[in-house]
């Protein structure tokens, strides 16, 4: 029986809309983490915003102006992740879930001018089910970049628990930074699938992916939660899903077979992982949390459970 993880020292509220919650997370600076909404494309308001941590864990939140989303689908539907590119300050790629009706499915290779957001380029999602049938299309939720020998990767994390895709796992692409390219063909014949650890009170309400963090030492963690509706109850479980393989180029990625949770959440429903804020020196990662009809919430990750 797993222990439940305390994952912060003092309760924190937040002066925002009960609506607003954290679909992803990248840190932008020390203390600052970029963030993303899952507004969808017929609603209105923020896509992105950014998060200011102070020394005694408390954080604030404002908006990020959008210049120009640079795509004919217009502004951004259903943001479920964001990752920062390894040695480009300020640059990141922010990953729609899919496609819906054949539209959108999109990743966007962003600037961050510290109030406002530049869009570089636009690339697409992965087209791995009929992007017309959104009964079969995928749900990505989690996307991190490694960079992996002279390699660029960018992995996405399915979510899993529909009839279509029943299991959660990884997909590897290709980012040619100075060409502008983001392709797929390279691994696609490399799908990690996930498995995470633990004990499900409503197993067809579990998602075995809603985020994907790549931290110093190569390893991917994802978490993996519980939504028994927009009311909850909500239960999250961060866990060892791959790790960056060392010696081998034609398998870059390896699934890691954890048999425990790092981390127990109950109560929340964890969609974004990120590294720890410099002001709280003994947190190793952060989360922050998307529980629907509850207000959104960040906090730190103190000492696991293994």
């Amino acid at each position: 029986m797993f222990a439940v993880a305390i994952v912060a020292k003092s309760m924190i509220c937040m002066a925002e809309s009960p609506s607003l919650g954290y679909s992803g997370m990248a840190k932008y600076n020390d203390n600052s983490y970029i963030v993303v909404h899952d507004a969808k494309f017929h609603q209105t308001g923020h896509r992105v915003g950014m998060l200011n941590i102070s020394k005694n864990g408390g954080f604030s939140y404002r908006p990020v102006t959008m210049t120009s989303w640079k795509h004919k689908d217009g502004r951004a539907s259903d943001l479920e992740s964001i990752c920062s590119i390894p040695d480009k300050a300020s640059e990141y790629l922010m990953a729609e879930s899919g496609y819906w009706d054949g539209k959108y499915g999109r990743i966007f290779h962003i600037r961050i001018h510290d109030t406002s957001v530049e869009v570089l380029h636009v690339y697409q999602l992965p087209k791995t089910a009929d992007i017309n049938d959104n009964a079969t299309r995928n749900n990505f939720e989690g996307i991190t970049c490694i960079q992996h020998k002279s390699e660029l990767l960018v992995l996405l994390g399915e979510r899993g628990g529909s009839k279509a895709h029943e299991y959660g796992y990884i997909n590897i692409g290709v980012l040619d930074y100075a060409n502008k390219k983001l392709t797929w063909k390279k691994y696609d014949q490399i799908q990690i699938t996930v498995f995470p650890p633990g004990n499900w009170i409503n197993t067809p309400k579990k998602r075995d992916i809603s985020d994907l963090y790549a931290d110093s030492n190569d390893i991917i963690w994802a978490v993996a939660t519980e939504d028994n509706g927009d009311n909850g109850p909500f239960r999250s479980i961060i866990y060892k899903a791959a790790m960056v393989s060392i010696t081998n180029s034609d398998t870059p990625i390896l699934r890691i077979p954890s048999e425990k949770a790092s981390w127990i959440i109950d109560g929340f429903k964890v969609e974004s992982l990120a590294a720890a804020p410099a002001t709280i020196l003994d947190a190793i990662m952060s989360i922050a949390t998307e529980d629907e009809n509850y207000n959104g919430t960040w906090r730190p990750l103190y000492q696991p459970i293994e």
